[in-house]
């Protein structure tokens, strides 16, 4: 297997979703680094595409002009068959890459909030209701063609799947303590917000260490079914 990773910032990384690569003993991992103005490759040569977040949104393009190159190359990337994850951001340019609507959601979601888990092939190992990490402002139109696979009190649309290949998941399954303390100090104006759904940064660091360790077996179980999927 052979690993692309398009990373928009640099205080979001894998995260565990590397400690599922070795166990699959990939062949290669190669990164783009848009935040160092680093292009993606000129090829396919890959045979898993990872998108990753970041705080901008896919319609900052005149900001970010490298925006509207990855929702095209990801386009192809779907087109041509390749297994297409995105996380947080990387979910939004999924949608947006195949004509869904990007905007911002009623709610800011920041800390850890339960989702419930629709039934998918994807998701037959998870429980019905799975606390997970957020941090977004924005959402997402369900993708023509796209299976919802879970919802949340503040945001319809958590995660999809646009079978075979393409894969969005707007919360965190691939955090730990360290990436949660990342995005506390890279984010932290999002936590002055006052909001239903905005989780104070004590309780946040708290539960981080002890949710990762749930989460772990999700995300790997997530990850076998989406790549095994044909």
């Amino acid at each position: 297997m052979k690993v692309q990773v398009f990373q928009h910032v640099s205080f979001e990384d894998i995260g565990l979703i590397e400690k599922w690569l070795y166990i699959k003993k990939i062949s290669s991992l190669s990164y783009t680094r848009f935040y160092q103005g680093e292009v993606p490759p000129s090829d396919l040569d890959f045979d898993f595409l990872i998108l990753m977040g970041g705080p901008m949104g896919v319609y900052d393009s005149l900001q970010y002009p490298w925006l509207s190159t990855e929702i095209d190359f990801v386009a192809r990337a779907l087109k041509e068959g390749r297994k297409v994850l995105g996380i947080c951001l990387g979910a939004q340019i999924i949608a947006a890459s195949l004509k869904a609507k990007v905007y911002p959601n009623k709610y800011k979601e920041i800390g850890w909030w339960p989702i419930e888990v629709l039934n998918c092939p994807l998701t037959v190992d998870f429980p019905q209701k799975l606390k997970v990490f957020q941090w977004h402002g924005d959402t997402f139109d369900l993708p023509k063609g796209s299976l919802r696979l879970a919802k949340s009190e503040a945001c319809l649309n958590q995660a999809f799947f646009f079978p075979p290949n393409g894969l969005g998941l707007q919360f965190h399954l691939e955090v730990g303590r360290k990436e949660v303390e990342n995005l506390v100090a890279n984010c932290g104006e999002d936590l002055q917000l006052s909001g239903t759904y905005v989780q104070d940064t004590e309780s946040m660091l708290a539960e981080s260490e002890e949710n990762a360790k749930i989460l772990e077996k999700y995300l790997f179980s997530l990850l076998d079914k989406f790549w095994d999927f044909r």
